[in-house]
């Protein structure tokens, strides 16, 4: 048999690179025509005469008989035997035909149409050699019976769920893997598979073709994947044939146009299980394209062996995964092997910075980074078209693919989440979307310029602390692993807790040469690395928050992929987890003496003071230290206001004294004892309490003194105008023709106002500014998203736009005096605004106060900004609205309550998922305000009133009681029945699902309060639910003097009520089969 690839004409050694139809234009701008010109610039058709890989195989069995299709191992994985396609057709043809004879013969019936065979259950197929799992996926293609691909490092019961789940007629195993099936399925017909040996393939007689094994529609389900369930169990992904299809068309791009339209050879080492795998493997079919299997007859392949299956193959492009590819980099000896590659392919994580120049500048090779899903297929691309300004030089970056209807939605500060629509050709069948049509990858990036995105981890991989920061820990991790090579793993914890800490295991085989001290310098080496690229409240603090796993101990586990099981991880290690938090973990009390008194009580005060200013200049950076040095009154010195020190580092104190003193400091006590003479003070007051003997009525009384001392503090600082001098006018009925700068218009509220401020006649509303976070290049399209998504004018805003009432700016920056503008645009704002309507508070009533730092260091959050502003009115005049608002509810013209997560809207779907509701909800009355309405007030207070002060208690003045709402919900839902049980009892229903074992997002779907779970424990354990209190009942006089909004607002009703349960129902959270009221 021939063992290298002959390329009709072409020598193997030539460039074989030609351009495209589309090469003159820029690559992002090729892959966003629409399809149809996509495909007629690459010369396909959109609609093929069938979509079935069966039919391009035959194809090319005919055209090109001799042309090579597969390089398989021998028996025994030293050399190449290769398939023809003539030959391939013949072979898939016989072992189809032998396992139909084995499963089930009507298969191979004459009169079996495609409606027929769509009937046909799927048959689960587990098997590690390579050779194998490509002949039996293309037979089972032949035969029109999806095949269940199990990855082989499922466990035993994760394959039963999958097979269950899927409903297969029949199981087929390879015999070492028949441990992974459990007796559980022993109902199912289960079948060994015996290895295939290519040398005796070659040489069976022509089977007859396989009857109409062509004859399929686009949406019938080609091949079933499933997701690795680094959660929970794995989910099932059926793949349609016209994914498979147009992955194949996808290929002729990311392949830079080489191997279709020469042929040449692509060697995958990726397994066949994958997605990427297969549709990689599926392309080479469709495009008449040879493929190589690697010399292994299993799987993880090594370096060595791909290097290998380069050289004998003569393979021009590589497909792998970035580990391999860092191995035969990083080894001169396989250098060689790389030299002949014109193109290689890569994904699942980035590539050294190092690597990807060696492989682009000093070997020439063409670098594509690839990132897809099992659901949406293969969606972005690295950027690689250097003739246009896209390369990069990293190797992480990546634009959103061809063929691919997707686009970023940004959920933070330059973070965004890949969103793809189900109109979307390489879409899966039968995935979960928006109302929209959207599906959520879940995968977040960062924008770094251009169209160019880097994935930097997940949305179930993003840490949100106690104080509502976010962590992406995915980067962080791979900065941990990429800088060190002693670091085999690391894993990045700190979901709800108030900083991030590090579990690292360590690669054993270069951590045997080397000292533990060198080992520790490495480490830190790494983590400071790390630190580096991270925010500051995503820090690790070294070495409090980091702990080495010991050599030999259990492992951090992994997919298949090595993508850390991060739920898994956290149950494993739970023990070393709960030991680095235990120092800094909050107390009940604002402190906690955690042994003997005895290390504080050698100390007087003074003394005091000077061991803790040198613990902080142990801490704390450059210039606090230097402050604590130098300055006289270095004890009076503010932590916050004047050494800057953040909530991270913060809690590095806490964790610090309590080590060192055996003191625990609760997070908030810090914020409130904040200058080295009032910690000392508090430390030696309490020098003589137990544990025991410390009660909470003390500590509380102690801490709301000190609490309301820092308050007032607070507010006398912020309220010295003595440097501003002000002429004083008559007071101004409304405003005429205002300049209004808005924030927060990409939340909620405040897109509603910004389509409010719109409605306004010219006159009275000449210009609105926007202030917007982030970048200026998405302001606009985030504001337009925002509206979009709220069901406002998009529309009346691109008017407004064009004709320059609306103005949108980018890079708002609350920290900075300017707001994050220009000069220019800052004297622009000074002289056009008369008014601010500032919606884009942060509010939390589970957060701490610390949680508000960035706003206003750290004081006792509205109270303090209310007194700050009405003082500002007292001595300068400065008119100043304060609304405090109630419970906002959805829209009552299209019934969209986006927030579907938050309390109240959970409740109101609750009858629909949990089927119960508490006999009390978290609040006595309902008295929410539909969120159109609450932006129509707040504009009369702003526009319509004399500029004067007034605060306004913004809260629905008909009210209802909960047991009315519940009544409502009945009307509402005929149909569905639902408990009404005390609220103890209703929590410890919804708690059981905290210790079912399940995938999570399985428990979401069925239990929307998951995530709320120890919220609603913690209300129950305060007992604040309990309590027969009255409801409290805010006085609304002002607000309905001044408004006709809330004058003429009815109570939340039953017509209001149903269109949120439709919009719901609409969007997915509420089943299709739940009758909802008309």
């Amino acid at each position: 048999m021939v063992s290298t690839v002959q390329r009709d004409g072409v020598d193997a050694d030539a460039n074989v690179m030609i351009p495209p139809p589309g090469a003159s234009m820029r690559q992002w701008d090729f892959n966003h025509l629409p399809l149809a010109e996509q495909l007629q610039a690459l010369g396909e058709d959109a609609t093929p005469p069938s979509f079935s890989t069966s039919y391009f195989l035959q194809k090319w069995a005919r055209e090109l008989p001799d042309a090579p299709c597969l390089l398989v191992p021998n028996a025994t994985a030293t050399a190449y035997i290769t398939f023809s396609f003539a030959q391939y057709d013949a072979a898939t043809n016989f072992i189809a035909r032998h396992w139909a004879s084995k499963l089930n013969p009507a298969w191979l019936d004459g009169g079996r149409t495609r409606a027929l065979a769509a009937l046909d259950a799927p048959v689960a197929f587990l098997a590690k050699d390579l050779s194998t799992s490509h002949f039996l996926m293309i037979a089972f293609q032949k035969l029109r019976i999806p095949l269940l691909l199990l990855s082989t490092r499922n466990s035993p019961a994760g394959v039963s769920h999958l097979v269950t789940t899927c409903k297969v007629s029949a199981i087929l195993v390879e015999d070492s893997l028949r441990s992974l099936v459990e007796p559980q399925v022993a109902h199912i017909p289960t079948y060994s598979i015996p290895l295939i040996d290519p040398k005796e393939l070659l040489q069976v007689p022509n089977a007859p073709p396989i009857p109409h094994c062509t004859d399929v529609d686009g949406e019938d389900v080609a091949v079933i994947v499933h997701s690795s369930g680094t959660t929970g169990f794995p989910k099932l992904v059926p793949t349609p044939y016209r994914s498979v299809y147009y992955s194949g068309v996808c290929s002729e791009i990311t392949s830079g146009y080489i191997g279709r339209r020469n042929r040449s050879a692509l060697l995958l080492v990726i397994p066949l299980f994958h997605t990427s795998g297969l549709r990689i493997m599926m392309s080479t079919i469709i495009g008449g394209q040879a493929l190589v299997l690697p010399l292994s007859t299993t799987w993880p392949v090594s370096a060595t062996q791909t290097a290998d299956s380069l050289k004998q193959s003569n393979a021009r492009i590589l497909v792998s995964v970035p580990a391999i590819i860092e191995q035969l980099a990083s080894n001169s000896s396989t250098h060689a092997a790389l030299a002949g590659l014109h193109l290689l392919h890569y994904g699942g994580a980035p590539l050294s910075a190092e690597t990807a120049q060696l492989l682009r500048k000093q070997m020439g090779i063409k670098l594509v980074n690839m990132y897809g899903t099992s659901e949406c297929g293969l969606a972005m691309l690295g950027c690689f078209d250097a003739d246009h300004g896209d390369f990069d030089s990293r190797g992480d970056e990546l634009m959103i693919g061809p063929l691919t209807r997707a686009k970023m939605e940004e959920v933070d500060t330059n973070l965004y989440e890949l969103v793809i629509h189900r109109d979307g050709v390489l879409m899966a069948s039968h995935i979960e979307t928006d109302e929209n049509g959207w599906y959520h990858s879940g995968d977040l990036f960062q924008h770094r310029g251009k169209e160019h995105y880097v994935l930097v981890g997940r949305k179930d991989d993003t840490l949100v602390h106690v104080n509502g920061e976010k962590t992406a820990a995915l980067p962080m991790e791979n900065c941990l692993v990429g800088f060190e090579p002693v670091i085999l793993r690391a894993l990045v914890v700190g979901a709800n807790r108030s900083c991030t800490a590090a579990l690292i295991e360590l690669n054993p085989e270069v951590a045997a040469s080397l000292t533990q001290q060198e080992i520790d310098t490495r480490i830190a080496n790494a983590v400071a690395q790390a630190n580096v690229a991270a925010p500051q409240h995503s820090q690790l603090l070294y070495p409090d928050m980091v702990t080495v796993l010991p050599l030999g101990g259990p492992s951090l586990p992994t997919t298949d992929k090595g993508s850390l099981r991060r739920r898994q991880c956290n149950e494993v290690f739970a023990r070393e987890i709960e030991v680095l938090y235990n120092v800094i973990d909050d107390s009940q009390a604002s402190f906690q003496l955690t042994n003997s008194p005895t290390t504080i009580a050698k100390y007087s005060i003074s003394e005091l003071e000077e061991k803790l200013r040198e613990l902080l200049i142990q801490l704390l950076p450059q210039r606090a230290a230097g402050l604590l040095k130098t300055d006289d009154k270095w004890s009076q010195l503010d932590f916050f206001s004047e050494l800057s020190i953040d909530s991270l580092q913060a809690t590095h104190i806490r964790g610090r004294i309590a080590k060192t003193f055996g003191f625990q400091l609760s997070a908030e006590s810090v914020f409130t004892y904040s200058t080295i003479e009032q910690l000392a003070k508090l430390m030696v007051e309490n020098r003589v309490l137990t544990t025991e003997t410390t009660t909470t009525q003390a500590t509380s009384e102690l801490f709301t003194e000190a609490q309301n001392n820092r308050t007032t503090e607070y507010i006398r600082k912020f309220t010295d105008f003595s440097d501003i001098t002000v002429t004083r006018g008559d007071i101004v009925p409304c405003e005429d023709e205002a300049g209004v700068l808005l924030t927060g218009a990409t939340g909620s509220l405040g897109a509603w106002v910004l389509s409010a401020l719109i409605q306004r006649p010219v006159d009275r509303v000449k210009t609105v500014f926007v202030l917007v976070r982030g970048g200026t290049d998405k302001a606009i399209e985030r504001v337009r998203e925002s509206l979009h998504e709220r069901h406002c004018n998009v529309a009346a805003f691109d008017a407004a736009l064009d004709a320059k009432r609306v103005v949108v700016l980018g890079n708002y920056d609350t920290n900075d005096v300017k707001f994050g503008q220009t000069a220019e645009v800052y004297e622009r704002l000074e002289q056009e605004v008369s008014v601010i309507v500032h919606v884009a508070w942060s509010v939390g009533f589970n957060k701490p106060v610390q949680a508000y730092a960035d706003q206003m260091f750290n004081v006792a959050q509205f109270f303090a900004a209310e007194r700050i502003l009405l003082e500002a009115h007292r001595q300068l005049g400065v008119p100043v609205k304060i609304v405090r608002v109630g419970q906002i509810s959805g829209d009552r013209e299209n019934g969209v309550w986006t927030n579907a997560t938050e309390m109240n809207a959970l409740l109101t779907y609750a009858p629909t998922t949990v089927h119960a509701l508490p006999s009390s909800g978290m609040s006595k009355i309902i008295d929410w305000i539909p969120v159109d309405d609450v932006a129509r007030a707040l504009l009369e207070f702003s526009l319509d009133t004399p500029r004067t002060t007034s605060v306004y208690n913004l809260v629905n003045p008909k009210s209802i009681s909960w047991s009315e709402f519940v009544n409502i919900l009945r009307r509402a839902l005929p149909t569905t029945h639902f408990d009404v049980q005390p609220y103890r009892q209703w929590v410890e229903r919804l708690s059981k699902d905290l210790h079912s074992g399940e995938n999570e997002e399985t428990i979401k779907k069925r239990n929307p309060f998951f995530e709320l779970i120890p919220f609603l424990q913690q209300s129950v354990a305060s007992g604040i639910m309990d309590a027969e209190d009255k409801a409290l009942v805010f006085m609304t006089v002002a607000a309905e003097r001044d408004s006709s909004v809330i004058r003429r607002l009815p109570a939340i009703d039953d017509g209001l009520v149903r269109k949120y349960l439709r919009g719901w129902q609409r969007a997915g959270l509420i089943d299709s089969r739940v009758e909802i009221a008309e």
